[in-house]
């Protein structure tokens, strides 16, 4: 009689992503690139402003999304070696405090595609290059925006 054993290993593989556990506003990145979008999910503020942003290692803000809620507005901009650029804003954009504000920011060709609750609301051209991004972090700059999720996501068709 022949006795057979099989040895079943699971491996769980964690590509591209990992969270901090000191810090729940910001997550690490392997690698980012083409066709990875970042999804960040919060309540809308009562006042205020909300920011995230997408870093490099060397310090470099590649993005960075400033919701403005006293003005409805949003800022999109980036930052190489200190200096801000010429800031992209995005006006008239109106939430309701405490509903809940969906964020897709996805990296296409030669632009970010800057997504809120499904809709397409403008591109930002990068200006330096997108796959040097290894962070994201979120701050609600003291207000009371509560982060819900933050994490590397991949577009829906048709995105």
């Amino acid at each position: 009689m022949r006795h057979c054993s099989v040895i079943i290993i699971w491996i769980v593989v964690v590509i591209g992503i990992s969270v901090s556990t000191q810090n729940r506003e910001y997550i690490d990145l392997r690698s980012f690139n083409i066709g990875q979008c970042i999804k960040a999910v919060y309540t809308a503020p009562t006042t205020g402003k909300t920011t995230f942003q997408l870093r490099a290692g060397d310090g470099t803000i590649v993005l960075t999304v400033n919701y403005r809620k006293s003005l409805n507005t949003l800022n999109l901009n980036t930052n190489i070696g200190g200096t801000w650029g010429t800031p992209q804003r995005v006006e008239d954009i109106e939430t309701t405090p405490g509903t809940i504000l969906a964020w897709n920011i996805c990296a296409r060709d030669a632009d970010f595609s800057i997504n809120l609750n499904g809709k397409e609301l403008t591109t930002y051209t990068y200006r330096t290059p997108v796959n040097t991004v290894s962070t994201v972090m979120f701050s609600d700059r003291g207000y009371d925006s509560v982060l819900k999720q933050l994490c590397l996501a991949y577009p829906e068709p048709g995105q």
